[in-house]
């Protein structure tokens, strides 16, 4: 019994964000939004390795779709860090350096 209260204890302390108690919905959603988020950051890898693999205008133009795939699972999960850094390395390969460093902070 003790240690059952010991484990419930510990769920109640994680499921709470700046020292107050988060319902199980708020966390459903937060993590239906971080899901969702990385996603969209999966898709903006296979848009941004499939435009590597191409040139030009093309390769422009899918480097422009990865961004924009990277904005929304920023957009999405704003506190994975992941979107913002392969976002950046789009950026860099747009030649577009002070965007990139933006993003990298």
């Amino acid at each position: 019994k003790v240690e059952a209260a010991k484990v419930e204890a510990a769920k109640v302390e994680a499921a709470k964000v700046d020292g107050k108690r988060v319902s199980d919905a708020e966390l459903e959603e937060s993590a239906d939004r971080m899901f969702e988020g990385s996603v969209e950051r999966e898709k903006g890898n296979a848009r941004y390795k499939a435009a590597l693999r191409l040139e030009g205008a093309p390769r422009r133009a899918g480097l422009l779709e990865a961004i924009a795939l990277y904005t929304k699972a920023h957009d999405l999960d704003p506190e994975s860090v992941a979107a913002l850094t392969n976002r950046a390395a789009v950026r860099l390969a747009l030649r577009q350096p002070s965007k990139a460093a933006d993003d990298a902070r």
